[in-house]
C-alpha cells in the first residue's frame, strides 16, 4: 500500500471536513448510536403506535441542523 492510498482511504474526507481521523470517527460514532436508538424505537412505535411517535421527526430535525449548523 502506498501512503497516497492510506491518505485518500482514510484521511481524505475528514481533512475534508476539517477533521482529524479520530475526531471524524468520534463524530461518526456519536450518529451511529444515534441511529441506533432510534432505529429500535421505530420498531417499537411499529408495534405500538402510541410510543415514540414523533423520534424519527425529532433526530432527523436536530440531525440535519448538526450538520448544516458552522461551529
Amino acid at each position: 500500500m502506498t501512503s497516497k492510498f492510506i491518505t485518500n482511504i482514510f484521511l481524505k474526507h475528514p481533512r475534508e471536513q476539517g477533521m482529524t481521523y479520530v475526531q471524524h470517527a468520534s463524530h461518526s460514532l456519536k450518529f451511529s448510536a444515534k441511529f441506533a436508538k432510534a432505529s429500535l424505537q421505530s420498531v417499537v412505535h411499529a408495534f405500538i403506535p402510541t410510543q415514540f411517535q414523533s423520534t424519527t421527526t425529532d433526530l432527523t430535525k436536530s440531525l440535519v441542523e448538526q450538520l448544516t449548523s458552522k461551529n
